[in-house]
């Protein structure tokens, strides 16, 4: 994580699914970057956040169902979470809410999975939205899930 950080000079964070949620276990914070709310022991939904759908696209298939249930758009939901499992990543921008400052954010996360598959967690890195995730950052994000993954040995 840290070197993600180093490289990309962006916020990085490490999360895990409970249940229906996302919780955030650690954050690397960039000084130079745009302000976000997130913070460790924070929740999270798995619709709606690139942190969730990471999480989401390798959870157990009751899980998804539930989730999948309560999705205004589940076809949407469905192609983001088969592009996790295809590309390894998925990008949401995440539009400002009205008084919170003129940047929107977006976030880019890569699964953390077990030698069978299954989520361990997710990796987002969270910068202002520049009009979609920047190839490098993207490719690095890649790269240190994998590692972690690995890492982990599962």
């Amino acid at each position: 994580m840290q070197d993600l950080h180093r490289v990309t000079g962006r916020h990085i964070l490490l999360a895990v699914r409970d249940g229906d949620e996302a919780v955030l276990v650690e954050r690397l914070s960039a000084r130079d970057a745009a302000a976000v709310k997130y913070r460790v022991g924070g929740r999270l939904p798995l619709i709606g956040t690139g942190i969730g759908i990471a999480l989401l696209a390798h959870a157990p298939g009751r899980i998804r169902k539930e989730v999948l249930a309560c999705a205004d758009d589940a076809a949407c939901v469905r192609r983001l979470l088969a592009t996790v499992r295809t590309d390894g990543v998925c990008a949401v921008a995440v539009p400002n809410p009205p008084r919170s400052g003129p940047t929107a954010m977006s976030t880019v996360a890569a699964p953390i999975l077990n030698r069978r598959g299954d989520s361990l967690g997710a990796l987002p890195l969270v910068a202002p939205d520049e009009g979609g995730p920047r190839t490098a950052a993207v490719t690095a994000l890649r790269r240190a899930s994998l590692a972690i993954s690995r890492a982990a040995g599962l």
